[in-house]
This record gives structure tokens, sequence and C-alpha cells, in this order.
């Protein structure tokens, strides 16, 4: 893969770092995704990861049960996990004798020229090190108003700003769908989209789970991007 894409996104939803059912971090699923991030790197790749699920870590460390309502118990449990999190990917990668690099983002970052040339030379200059980046947006002090969207949306966003040769999403979801395959049993996953017509967009759905905030919608737009 290093052959062909030097740099590499990679954006990792929550649903992916957390156990089925319930929002407990999955520490063996999140082992082996860093066992793959290490190898990619050891390989030559400049490596940018982006990473949900701040909030759903903090929860369980505020003995929450369920995804906070009000937004400032979601930015209490963001500061939490946050840090939870990073120290997480730490661990794994220090293994290595790697790094875990945290940037979190806000709005006005990726809006402001000076900011984001910043932001730019940030992960450029990171990337030469024994440094794997962590990127995520800054859910302790952003409001619904205020926010870049979802990560999918961050991703691409990142990933244009970085430059990167390939983004990759890793969704607990196989794939687009030609129909609902909660609903249809003959639904088939779409496995290339040469182009986005009508047809594309009306196969993707809005829905999301109770812990993430994406969707394949935010997914196909992320790519469109």
């Amino acid at each position: 893969m290093t052959a062909l894409y030097k740099r590499i996104v990679i954006k990792i939803g929550t649903n992916v770092l957390t156990k089925e059912g319930n929002h407990l971090l999955d520490r063996e699923h999140i082992n082996a995704l860093c066992s793959l991030f290490i190898k990619l790197k050891q390989r030559g790749a400049e490596l940018v990861i982006i990473s949900s699920g701040a909030v759903t870590a903090g929860l369980s460390e505020l003995n929450l049960e369920q995804y906070p309502e009000k937004i400032r118990t979601r930015q209490a449990a963001a500061s939490v996990g946050q840090g939870k999190l990073i120290s997480i990917y730490n661990k794994e990668f220090n293994k290595a004798r790697l790094h875990a690099a945290q940037i979190l983002l806000t709005q006005s970052d990726l809006h402001n020229r000076e900011r984001y040339i910043n932001a730019k030379h940030t992960l450029e200059s990171l990337v030469e090190y024994p440094v794997i980046p962590i990127l995520n947006e800054n859910d302790s002090v952003t409001t619904k108003e205020l926010r870049l969207g979802d990560n999918d949306s961050l991703s691409a966003s990142v990933s244009a700003l970085f430059n990167a040769d390939l983004l990759i999403i890793f969704s607990n979801i196989d794939g687009l769908f030609d129909k609902d395959p909660s609903s249809c049993k003959t639904a088939r996953i779409v496995p290339h989209i040469p182009r986005f017509n009508n047809d594309i967009w009306k196969m993707a759905s809005e829905e999301t789970s109770r812990w993430g905030l994406g969707g394949m919608k935010s997914k196909l737009t992320a790519a469109y991007k």
C-alpha cells in the first residue's frame, strides 16, 4: 500500500472503537488497529489518524450510561475521554518506540487561512518523526453551531490540508448497499463508485447509531469532497 500511497489519512468511527451494544472501549480491537498503524508507519507511510471516541470514552469515567443530551455534559465527557483515548494510543505506539501526538481542531482552525497553514505545517513536521498524529474535533469547546460537522467531514478536510494520497474510513458497516440491508435480504454492496449521481445519493442512509454522529451519507460526502 505504501508504495502507491505515501500520505495516508485513516478515520476511525466510534462504533469501531467500542464493544458492540455498549459504550465501553474495545481495548483488544484498538490494540489490533494500533498494530496496523505501526506497520504502516514502519513501512514509510506518512500516517495521520482521525479518531472519534472522546465523548464515549469519557462516559464510563463519569458513570454515565446514556449518551448525554446536554451539550455541556458531552463537553465534560469529551474533556475526560480525550485524555483517556490518547493515553491508550500512546501506550500501544510506545511499544514500537513511536509516539502519539494529539491535535484538536475547531472550525476556525480550518476556516482561518493563517491557522489552516499552521495546522498543515504542524502535520507535515510531525510525520517526519517517529510520531503518529491523532486528530479529533475539539469537542470540549465546540457547540452545535460551531461544529465542523462530524469526523467523516473532518477527515476529508484534513486529507485536503495534508495533501493525502489516500483516505480510508473505518466503519462497522460493510459498505454502501444498493438497498437497506436491515430490511432487504437481497441488498448488495456497491463495490465501486466511478461517479456520483442521484441514484448513488439515494442509496446512502443518514441513520446513525446512538454513539456516533455520522452515517453512510456523511461518508459519501467525505469521498465526494
